[in-house]
């Protein structure tokens, strides 16, 4: 197990460039500016590799406490896709949740990776967005997961509004049959609707960066077939007063006008 939380420590040692971890083992002789990227991914790879043979599913699974954060939940939230390959091939279990009910797979889909975060303070601009290989990570952990889904879908939409490289996971979840595409959502908090209303919700600050690819993400959804007509009660995560339908709760929200547009159109189209 120890060997195991080393290994995804080593991980994330990534400088903010992106650069691959080297072991932490390296020797004061040989610091991390003197490897290539390449070769600090490699031994890191190498480093887990190791753990995993002595330990196996075990050491795939050694959750850390208090919170039960696993090694494959660590990668994944900081875009560690080999490694996440990996933990996976040696069966880590994706469907294992932490404390506060998070995944490997909704940490990939989360706000961003600390790496990326740091690198965005350093440079002064909070919101300049993750350059880190997340979407990817959230694709491989999609086809391994089975608990938790709505609410990752949901998750996948709103990080498509504000990263458009995630809006082929936001497709996946429908057109690969893991949920349908007008799948009803209840939270976190006092969510309700559907990923269609999940993307009209307002940007929730400081923790979203600017929501620029609505009116992409809702026109996906729309090509899903997403019912712009669905009548219920659509509530947004924070709470509120609730919206009896879809474009109600585009309005309450403050959508933009492309995007009321689009769903006018489909809404037309739905009743002719």
């Amino acid at each position: 197990r120890a060997e195991a939380d080393d290994a995804a420590e080593a991980d994330d040692a990534y400088d903010e460039r992106g650069e691959s971890p080297a072991s932490a083992s390296e020797s004061d002789e040989a610091p991390l500016s003197s490897l290539s990227s390449p070769s600090k991914e490699a031994e890191a790879c190498e480093l887990a590799c190791v753990a995993l043979l002595i330990g196996g599913s075990v050491a795939a699974d050694a959750a850390r406490a208090p919170a039960n954060i696993t090694p494959l939940m660590r990668c994944a939230e900081g875009g560690r896709l080999r490694l996440c390959r990996l933990l996976l091939a040696f069966r880590a279990d994706s469907d294992r949740a932490s404390v506060g009910g998070a995944t490997a797979l909704s940490l990939a889909l989360g706000s961003s990776c600390g790496r990326c975060s740091m690198a965005a303070i350093a440079s002064g601009c909070r919101h300049r967005g993750c350059s880190c290989q997340r979407p990817a990570v959230a694709a491989l952990l999609l086809q391994a997961t089975r608990a938790h889904l709505p609410e990752a879908f949901a998750t996948a939409v709103r990080r498509a509004l504000q990263d458009e490289r995630f809006l082929p996971v936001v497709g996946a979840f429908v057109t690969e049959g893991y949920l349908p595409v007008d799948q009803e959502i209840r939270g976190p908090d006092c969510r309700l609707g559907t990923a269609l209303s999940a993307a009209l919700e307002s940007r929730v600050r400081p923790i979203e960066a600017p929501l620029s690819h609505r009116p992409a993400v809702v026109a996906a959804l729309l090509e899903l077939r997403a019912d712009p007509t669905r009548r219920g009660r659509y509530v947004p995560w924070w709470g509120g007063a609730s919206s009896p339908d879809v474009l109600a709760f585009a309005i309450a929200n403050g959508c933009d006008a492309a995007t009321l547009e689009l769903l006018s159109a489909a809404r037309q189209q739905r009743v002719v």
